[in-house]
């Protein structure tokens, strides 16, 4: 998982049945495919990068030099079991199946029209799911990170 955390997602969407995909990729530093012909970048700091706890700050926690995310907005379809109903009986909760063990799972609420007999009957619904990989370069001083970490420390890791 270290190696590719495409990993976990692929899993995840392995027994889905995705009917649309949309893919937005951004960039601090848009150079290569898909971004060719594309000028800027850059990123900004969140407040709590800004500098340790005293004040003023000493040192800052972090400088965040580059940011990469792909998201994915997919809209997903599913077929979900609905149990013996009677018309007037509360809604009944329903999740999606899980493609993976552990993972979770869009959950509806369904009241049907009409009474459902035993053993029950199968409805197709649809979905949409986000998916995110993003991979941040947290700009560390390498000997800043060793000294908390341990010597071989690898700061530059997707996270």
């Amino acid at each position: 998982m270290l190696t590719d955390p495409n990993c976990v997602l692929r899993d995840h969407i392995s027994k889905q049945k995705i009917l649309s995909p949309t893919t937005i990729i951004i960039s601090t530093n848009p150079s290569g495919p898909p971004f060719d012909g594309l000028f800027g970048g850059s990123t900004d700091n969140i407040a709590f990068l800004l500098g340790d706890s005293n004040t003023p700050p000493k040192a800052p926690n972090a400088d965040a030099v580059q940011v990469d995310a792909i998201f994915w907005i997919e809209r997903v379809e599913a077929v979900l079991h609905i149990p013996f109903f009677t018309v007037g009986s509360p809604p009944v909760f329903v999740r999606a199946q899980a493609s993976v063990p552990g993972q979770r799972v869009a959950q509806f609420s369904v009241t049907p029209k009409e009474d459902i007999e035993f053993p029950g009957r199968d409805f197709t619904v649809t979905f949409t799911q986000i998916q995110v990989l993003a991979e941040c370069d947290p700009g560390f001083q390498r000997a800043e990170v060793a000294s908390r970490v341990g010597e071989n420390a690898d700061a530059c890791r997707p996270h």
